[in-house]
Parts: structure tokens; C-alpha cells; sequence
């Protein structure tokens, strides 16, 4: 399924032939795994709906989305610069893209998280970047990058 999503979202960053590259994400899914799924290109987002969901990619998400868990605290290092959105049977997600992080993002957010409660754990890479993550209950954040940029994603289970 993640190698569906990370398909989904270069084919959703392009706008050349939509409804080929929606054939082709339809059927290697149903081909990959025997169930059905519906892609709908667009030229600012695109959308994947299965049995198990639905995930919708905007490159118009450029501010902090309000359906965020109000645990989880603002990313507020670097850009936002678009991003996936997720509603799956088990819980909903948001993979945000960032540009222009500094590398002491890791740490501040780090800080940020264990402040609103969150268990956390930090890997640095040479100083050049790294991840940070984080639990809380039912919630887990995860951002990975450094300097050029990162992903932010954020899992919240449903109840």
C-alpha cells in the first residue's frame, strides 16, 4: 500500500496525461491486490479512494490543516509546501511537505512535542538532519529531513 501512495503522490505532482496515469494507478493496484480503487487527477490535488480509504493529495495545503489533533504542535520550520491527506478505516493521517528547514528543527521540535506530553525519540545524521518521533496515546508524529527540506507525518488511530 505505501509504495501505492508514494506512486500516487509523482503522479498527482504531474498533470500530463490524467486519465492514462489514473488507468494505470487503477490497475496495477487491482492487479497488486485483487481490490478496487478509483484515482481522480486534478491539476492542484488528486484523490485515491479503496475499500480501505480515501487519500487526497493538495499541492494548494500551504498552512497548518485544522483537522490536525490539537495535541500535536504546530510545525512551524520551514515552508509548507503541500501534502497528503488521509481517512482509512483505522484512523486518519497527514503527510505534509516542508522546504526550508533549518536543521535545528529536529531538536525544537523535539522540545515541542515532549511539552504537549508526547514520548519521543531523535536520530541526528551528521548534523545535517535527521528524525524526530513521537507518541501519545493514539496519536504518532514523524518528521524526517534537514536543510533542503522534510515530511511531516502525523497518524492519528480512530477510537
Amino acid at each position: 500500500m505505501l509504495a501505492f501512495i508514494a506512486v500516487f503522490s509523482m503522479v498527482a505532482c504531474k498533470n500530463t496525461a490524467e486519465k492514462t496515469a489514473e488507468e494505470a494507478l487503477e490497475n496495477a493496484y487491482e492487479n497488486e491486490t485483487g481490490q478496487k480503487m478509483d484515482v481522480n487527477i486534478g491539476e492542484q490535488s488528486s484523490t485515491m479512494t479503496t475499500d480501505m480509504g480515501t487519500t487526497q493529495y493538495s499541492s494548494e495545503i500551504k498552512s497548518w490543516p485544522a483537522d490536525i489533533p490539537r495535541d500535536v504542535p504546530e510545525f512551524t520550520f520551514g515552508k509548507l509546501n503541500g501534502g497528503l491527506t488521509t481517512d482509512q478505516n483505522d484512523g486518519n493521517g497527514w503527510t505534509l511537505n516542508y522546504i526550508n528547514v533549518p536543521k535545528e528543527a529536529i531538536r525544537e521540535f523535539e522540545q515541542l512535542l515532549k511539552s504537549n506530553g508526547f514520548q519521543t525519540n531523535v536520530v541526528i545524521i551528521n548534523d545535517q538532519g535527521g528524525s524526530v518521533m513521537g507518541t501519545k496515546g493514539k496519536i504518532s508524529v514523524t518528521f524526517m529531513g534537514g536543510e533542503e527540506g522534510g515530511v511531516l507525518s502525523i497518524f492519528k488511530e480512530k477510537e
